[in-house]
């Protein structure tokens, strides 16, 4: 995922920045790309966990959407935050993208009802 570091930076700006300053018609095109594409992947994710339904693969994206977007914009650091975090006193505060990532998409999976030795299959 973090070879995707561009797209990563920008997708907490769709909701902050570009939804909030488009206009209705903008908006209606954009939600219907988006909708269409969403379902295409839950589709997917049902396929993959059938134990979820198309809603609950909806619930999935939502989620680790917001979980993306929010571990990627804590774990991308300037220079004084890279110097705070090497610090002993902060170490344990420091951000990890990947172990946060896997952590929240299996609590996610988890709370919708995929068991345990479901996720180690599909890993």
């Amino acid at each position: 995922m973090k070879a995707h570091s561009q797209y990563l930076d920008l997708t907490p700006l769709m909701h902050i920045s570009l939804e909030r300053n488009s206009s209705m018609e903008q908006l209606i095109v954009f939600k219907r790309v988006a909708m269409n594409r969403l379902y295409e992947i839950a589709v997917e994710i049902n396929r993959i966990y059938p134990a979820l339904t198309i809603q609950k693969a909806f619930s999935y994206l939502t989620l680790s959407f917001a979980a993306t977007t929010n571990y990627w914009a804590a774990s991308t650091e300037n220079d004084a935050l890279k110097e705070i975090y090497g610090m002993p006193e902060f170490e344990q505060l420091k951000p990890n993208f990947e172990a946060d990532m896997t952590t929240a998409i299996e609590v996610i999976l988890r709370g919708l009802g995929i068991p345990q030795q479901h996720d180690n299959q599909q890993k």
